[in-house]
């Protein structure tokens, strides 16, 4: 419960008007600790959940896949530049953010990891780091502003970060992986 209770406290504390402020105001910042901290914290408090939980949801998590879904599809549209401005613009937006990344991102991604067998695990983080890779690259070569909140020169350094965290996920899954069949 004390984890619950840490991460719905980081919670708060990513919503008050002083650190908004600050991570909103680089594109970075925005993506990558912003929107990854409220999905760490949804995936926290779902594993404290997931004891209580597990055996309801479990009816309608068969392997994983329906939570992991649920997880992609809402990941899909806060990677969107479109919902980044809209969410700055617009405090609807800015609310459904702080609701559904923790909700619709983390949450389900706790319940549904624990689920998956090895090549599904390998098949989840391949294919998010092939994103990452694909967005780093979009966001570094597109000639004009894609988040019109920010300056093409912080569009270009959110591209060669994601390139980076993408190109390094790739490469420390592998290792994983190789570790990991050593040891058996």
């Amino acid at each position: 419960m004390k984890r619950f209770s840490s991460a719905a406290l980081i919670w708060i504390g990513l919503a008050l008007p002083f650190s908004r402020s600050v991570l909103e105001a680089h594109l970075v910042t925005h993506q990558f600790l912003q929107l990854g901290t409220l999905a760490a914290v949804g995936y926290i408090m779902g594993t404290v959940l997931r004891r209580r939980w597990d055996s309801v949801i479990a009816a309608w998590n068969h392997l994983g896949i329906p939570g992991l879904l649920v997880a992609f599809f809402a990941l899909l549209v806060w990677l969107l530049p479109r919902s980044l401005d809209a969410s700055l613009l617009d405090s609807r937006w800015e609310i459904a953010k702080f609701i559904s990344v923790p909700l619709l991102i983390g949450l389900p991604l706790s319940f549904s990891w624990p689920r998956l067998n090895a090549i599904g695990r390998g098949f989840v983080m391949a294919n998010f780091a092939a994103m990452l890779v694909t967005m780093g690259v979009l966001y570094i070569v597109a000639p004009e502003r894609l988040c019109t909140n920010y300056l093409i020169d912080a569009q270009q350094t959110f591209g060669r970060y994601a390139l980076a965290a993408g190109i390094s996920l790739a490469i420390s899954y592998v290792l994983y992986v190789v570790a990991a069949s050593r040891a058996d």
